[in-house]
């Protein structure tokens, strides 16, 4: 292989290089900022929702909490059902016993002490995790601390949509590379065919050029011997 075909097939290969940094560099910047934000609405959407199902519980748990009647009290937690998130969620007496809760069984005495201090008086209390979110709401009546209703939520939710998103933007990478290695050779043809016709040029004049002094020498040796 001679050096103009050489220096044309290095020429492409550079050009091509670029175009697939310069895509691969602006898909994974903007599906990073485009993950984390959805991330990040997702984890508000998520928590927004549970504190709400939390105070609702809690505005209409005030009778059941006062005159302990759990069987309103289940009801009230049945509605977190809907929720398919809400894996957990109790009732609390102000001692911090338990009145009721969602699951069947009672949670043990150390995850009912780790509940319990997460009140904070009349304060609700929300945290989030990396696998779940926890809300503390206080049940009130006219000033006065009742109990508290606790709900914890899982986030596999949020979690499956950017394992969707990041799917989809899996295949908007793929086919932005087969775009862009059909733009690569576009440029090319554009590009790389008018530098060949331009070296191809050259090549023949300095042909031209090396032929016309030995075409000369051997006029004048002609001419000298006659």
């Amino acid at each position: 292989m001679s050096a103009a075909p050489a220096a044309v097939h290095s020429l492409r290969r550079r050009l091509r290089r670029i175009v697939l940094l310069v895509l691969s560099t602006a898909l994974l910047v903007v599906g990073a900022v485009f993950l984390l934000l959805q991330l990040r609405s997702g984890l508000q959407a998520a928590a927004e929702r549970v504190t709400v199902a939390a105070q609702m519980v809690a505005r209409n748990a005030t009778a059941a909490v006062e005159f302990e009647d759990e069987r309103q009290a289940s009801l009230l937690l049945d509605a977190l059902r809907a929720d398919p998130s809400v894996s957990e969620a109790l009732i609390l007496r102000p001692d911090g016993s338990r009145l009721v809760s969602l699951a069947s069984s009672a949670p043990d005495a150390a995850r009912l002490s780790a509940i319990v201090a997460m009140r904070r008086g009349s304060q609700p209390v929300r945290t989030v995790g990396f696998t779940d979110i926890e809300v503390m709401i206080p049940v009130e009546l006219h000033g006065d601390i009742l109990g508290s209703v606790y709900v914890r939520a899982g986030l596999a939710a949020v979690y499956r949509d950017m394992v969707l998103t990041f799917l989809l933007l899996l295949l908007a990478a793929v086919l932005a590379g087969w775009a862009a290695t059909h733009l690569s050779d576009r440029l090319q043809r554009r590009i790389v065919a008018p530098l060949q016709w331009l070296q191809c040029f050259r090549q023949r004049r300095h042909r031209r050029a090396d032929g016309i002094p030995g075409a000369r020498r051997d006029r004048r040796s002609h001419q000298g011997l006659q």
